[in-house]
């Protein structure tokens, strides 16, 4: 079943021109100022069935921010067919908004807003009636939240008192009490240290899993793609440049192994790049990139003549096929 669609999306942006130094370009510029388009998105088409949990990546102004603020309502598109649970998301349907969620962290929610000097309790209890969340939904995900994330005392607390990354828990339970169907999250981990970051990963998953939610997500941290991201789309300035599986992105675009040696009394006297690039390299390890045809036999060499405590073949990081990937586009 098809939860998203987009066909052919542009959005443009009209953008004041930096005027000259100097007085006169100063006083010219109270009187007319000079203008540029700017197309953040140029014909992006893709489809995201129930279910699907996929990763929207790219560098600063590749349009993912954008995007999810489109596919929320809260911009309009320029031209082309955006369609979110069968409605226009600009139209702002009470009866859509209350299936979806949006979260920016980079910027103040509605419950740091709107609700400053109250307990985090008294502003879910204030969402509860805006969304119309029946007693049973919003008592058992309140209480999944609350438990999984250790924020028991957290949401008895008003928020003004609370610090940025406790904050942001706050709002991300906020977003998700109403059990929405599609979940937009841009950089919910920002803010967050890395034992919560992983924590809220772990517990977004299972929320999403078990109520078959579907969920997109933008982020620079590699490792909140890597666990959410089961699809990735990857934008760059404004369009898709790649649309797949996370295990495709590893098959098509390695062109190598890596291979990690650890040595039993510690790393002969080899040159270990005339097997590859060597990646690392410490007192009892050594890690290579070798040709994925080569693996094999590169492997067995070195188990033959050196005495080895243990090799394995990590995968590579995402983030450097990522990078590769970019760097091919811009050398086009």
């Amino acid at each position: 079943m098809c939860i998203i669609d987009v066909q052919g999306l542009f959005k443009t942006y009209t953008k004041e021109i930096k005027s000259k130094a100097g007085l006169l370009e100063s006083f010219k510029n109270l009187f007319k100022r000079e203008k540029m388009s700017v197309e953040a998105l140029k014909g992006l088409s893709f489809k995201v069935k129930k279910g699907e949990m996929v990763a929207v990546v790219g560098p600063n102004g590749a349009g993912k921010t954008t995007l999810m603020k489109i596919l929320a309502g809260i911009l309009y598109p320029s031209s082309g067919k955006v369609r979110v649970l069968g409605f226009m998301p600009f139209e702002k349907r009470k009866e859509f908004l209350k299936r979806i969620t949006f979260h920016n962290g980079g910027q103040p929610g509605f419950i740091a807003e709107a609700t400053w000097d109250i307990p985090p309790l008294d502003a879910y209890s204030l969402l509860k009636d805006i969304y119309e969340t029946d007693e049973r939904t919003y008592k058992k995900n309140l209480s999944f939240f609350v438990e999984l994330l250790g924020m028991e005392k957290l949401v008895e607390t008003p928020i003004r008192k609370l610090s940025t990354g406790e904050r942001q828990k706050v709002e991300i339970i906020g977003a998700l009490l109403h059990m929405p169907e599609v979940i937009l999250f841009d950089e919910p981990t920002i803010g967050l240290d890395i034992v919560a970051q992983r924590k809220l990963r772990d517990v977004l998953k299972t929320f999403v899993k078990e109520n078959n939610l579907t969920l997109l997500i933008t982020s620079h941290y590699m490792r909140d793609i890597e666990d959410l991201g089961e699809r990735i789309i990857l934008l760059n300035k404004g369009e898709i440049i790649y649309d797949g599986t996370k295990e495709d992105i590893y098959h098509t675009y390695t062109s190598y192994r890596r291979i990690e040696i650890r040595f039993k009394d510690g790393i002969p006297a080899t040159d270990f790049s005339k097997f590859g690039q060597v990646v690392c390299k410490t007192e009892h390890k050594v890690v290579i990139n070798v040709r994925k045809n080569e693996a094999g036999k590169i492997a067995g060499y070195i188990l033959k003549h050196y005495d080895v405590e243990d090799i394995s073949f990590p995968e590579t990081p995402l983030e450097d096929i990522i990078s590769k990937l970019y760097g091919e586009v811009h050398h086009v």
